[in-house]
Formats: C-alpha cells, sequence, structure tokens
C-alpha cells in the first residue's frame, strides 16, 4: 500500500468514529448510555472551518463518543438543546450537560474535550490545559494545518 493509499485509509478511519446522530429517538438512547458525549452543531457554512479538529479530537479522545448533529436536519436536537447559532457543541457525561461552546474556538473545544474525557489512564492527572496539552501533537498539526493565516 502506498503512502497515499494509507493516508486515505486513515481519513477514511477518523472519520468513521464520528457518527451521524438522526432523531430524537436516537439522541434518548444516547443519553441513557451514560457516556462521555460531544455533539457538534453544525450547518452547511460552518461545517468546514472546524470540523477537521473535531475530527482530530475524536480519534485523540477514545473514552468519548462524538457526534455531528447537522441543523437543518435535526431541528428537534436543536431545540432539546436550546441551539440556535452554529457552529455550536454540547458536552454531556452520564447524560448531563455538562458544558457548552458557542463558536469555532479550537483551544476552547480541545480544553473542553479534554475536561470532559479526563485522564486517558488512572495514572494521569486531569488539569487544565493548553491546546497542546489537551489534544496531543496530531490535534496541533491539524490545527496548525487548517487555522494557517493566508
Amino acid at each position: 500500500m502506498c503512502m497515499r493509499e494509507r493516508e486515505r485509509e486513515r481519513e477514511r478511519e477518523r472519520m468513521e468514529r464520528v457518527e451521524e446522530l438522526r432523531g430524537e429517538a436516537a439522541l434518548q438512547q444516547l443519553l441513557a448510555c451514560h457516556v462521555s458525549i460531544v455533539l457538534h452543531f453544525w450547518s452547511k457554512g460552518t461545517h468546514d472551518s472546524i470540523d477537521p479538529l473535531f475530527v482530530q479530537l475524536c480519534v485523540d479522545t477514545p473514552q468519548a463518543r462524538f457526534f455531528r448533529v447537522e441543523a437543518e436536519k435535526q431541528p428537534e436536537i436543536l431545540a432539546a438543546f436550546n441551539v440556535s447559532i452554529t457552529p455550536y457543541f454540547i458536552f454531556l457525561k452520564d447524560g448531563e450537560t455538562i458544558d457548552r461552546l458557542e463558536g469555532a474556538n479550537p483551544s476552547e473545544l480541545a480544553n473542553k474535550v479534554s475536561k470532559l474525557a479526563g485522564p486517558r489512564t488512572l495514572s494521569m492527572a486531569a488539569a487544565p490545559s493548553s491546546l497542546g496539552m489537551a489534544g496531543g501533537p496530531t490535534t496541533i498539526e491539524a490545527v496548525q494545518q487548517n487555522f494557517k493565516s493566508p
């Protein structure tokens, strides 16, 4: 397998971890699971700017589940969380909303994901972190590639 094919395969695997949340019934099932969840509310105009980082955080944070909610197609889910603008992020733990983020702020998103997920192992301390500490080197690379100044 050539390098380009390996890169495509890795990107496909990353994309498979971020799931689409469709319908209020699916939301209710998800809330009953009692896991850490990040919901990314998006619309066509906002999807490209922050989504690469969202995907990378999903890959870097296996202890949480990541879902996209397309605003135009899921108005009942937007109403359930009182979301009126995109991009918007909801952070849930054990079925309860513990945090929110309005807008495409890469460092805040990484920090909130890190806070939600907690330590990766029992020996790691959960501490406030900068973008670099929260996401690790792959997240930093994704941010640098996707948020470069022209």
